[in-house]
């Protein structure tokens, strides 16, 4: 038998020995269903719509807020206004870095008294407590109320600075005891929903209903896309008048501070001097330091000849300091002396600028309630003062 014929073969025998029951068993366990089943089949094609419309309501819930939310505005350069009587606006960039410092009124110009440039690039924190000590050393504080207003495109970046600045200033004004109230714009949800209908912050829109307070004439259409700084020019009336009298009190300001420091500023300078000698001082007595074990070494004794040269020029100078130089001298001797002059020559610059700071500071508060007295009584000219008098309650000639 030839081998397909084999196979054939055995297949047939195979069929009627191992009979295929796929179909037979396909047969044999096909469901049948049950009333209870066809109850639930109808149940489910019912709900399928009420279950599909439930689904799609909470995918809308989620998502529609997000699809209609209005964007938020980027952040921009922010504007906080302080008022106790002075009235200080500060504007920061994005990075909330100060870039300018500007008194609104009189006050301001007299309380300020040429500080701006010291706190212009300060972080915008660090300078609102900056003006807040100036204040309170200024006695403007005292039991005065303060109000702090944020102004910043960004709705989500302006209460996040309002909240910050006020939390660092309550733990200062704790700290010295401040008897007045400290307030911030209030934020109510009619404010808030205005401003966001109209586009722009809630501090902006509080400056537009100030100003609409002090003059129904202006509408909000008239206010709305003016900027910050145009806006507190308007409530705070700032015009050239009071950029004059800026002009005319720094003029006075430092013409009296030149006089009335003039002998610290000779200290100052003949400081000065000597800081360039104590530089190199230092520089040789190191490399001194370096080189004595090798005493004999040209080296060393170039070292000990530079010394020995700056010690005889510091003792010319400073004869109630320094003994002058002999050959007797022992090079710890000199040494030793030289440190001790570098320590003494350090503590007085550092005496001397905090005698220049604090004296500035009593003269701006002296000449600030000198002025203050001439505004009160109505004097023409406020600017009218006897130099001659803060100059002799300030002159000194020595430390």
């Amino acid at each position: 038998m030839k081998k397909d014929e084999l196979k054939e073969a055995l297949r047939i025998e195979a069929s009627i020995f191992v009979p295929n029951h796929r179909d037979q068993i396909k047969e044999r366990v096909r469901l049948v269903a049950t009333p209870k089943d066809k109850a639930t089949s109808i149940l489910k094609k019912k709900m399928a719509p009420v279950l599909a419309l439930g689904m799609l309501t909470i995918i809308l819930t989620i998502v529609l807020p997000f699809l209609f939310k209005s964007p938020m505005a980027p952040i921009s350069n922010t504007f906080v206004t302080i008022d106790i009587n002075p009235s200080i606006e500060i504007e920061a960039d994005p990075n909330s870095i100060i870039k300018n410092v500007r008194a609104l009124n009189k006050d301001a110009v007299l309380l300020l008294s040429g500080e701006e440039k010291s706190i212009i690039n300060k972080g915008l924190i660090e300078g609102v407590l900056a003006i807040i000590k100036l204040a309170s050393e200024s006695d403007y504080l005292n039991d005065n109320d303060l109000l702090i207003t944020t102004v910043n495109n960004n709705q989500d970046h302006e209460t996040t600075l309002m909240n910050q600045i006020i939390s660092e200033l309550n733990n200062y004004l704790d700290e010295i005891d401040f008897k007045g109230q400290l307030s911030q714009v209030k934020v109510n949800k009619r404010l808030k929903k205005e401003a966001k209908e109209l586009g722009i912050s809630v501090g902006k829109l509080n400056h537009i209903q100030t100003i609409i307070d002090l003059n129904p004439q202006f509408t909000i259409d008239d206010l709305k896309d003016k900027s910050i700084k145009e806006l507190n020019n308007i409530i705070k009336r700032f015009d050239s008048e009071t950029i004059d009298f800026e002009e005319k009190y720094v003029e006075l300001f430092t013409d009296l501070t030149s006089k009335a420091l003039v002998e610290l500023d000779k200290l100052e300078e003949e400081v000065n001097l000597t800081r360039g000698k104590i530089n190199r001082l230092n520089t040789v007595l190191k490399q001194l330091e370096k080189a004595k074990d090798k005493i004999n070494s040209n080296k060393y004794q170039n070292f000990l000849a530079q010394t020995i040269e700056i010690y005889s020029s510091l003792a010319e100078f400073y004869p109630d300091e320094l003994e002058p130089y002999s050959e007797d001298m022992e090079v710890e001797e000199i040494v030793n002396s030289l440190n001790s002059f570098i320590d003494r020559t350090n503590s007085r610059i550092e005496h001397i600028h905090q005698s220049k700071n604090q004296k500035v500071r009593e003269i701006r508060k002296f000449l600030i309630q000198k002025i203050k007295e001439n505004l009160k009584n109505g004097v023409s000219n406020p600017f009218d003062i006897d130099i001659e008098e803060i100059i002799n309650n300030f002159y000194f000639n020595n430390l």
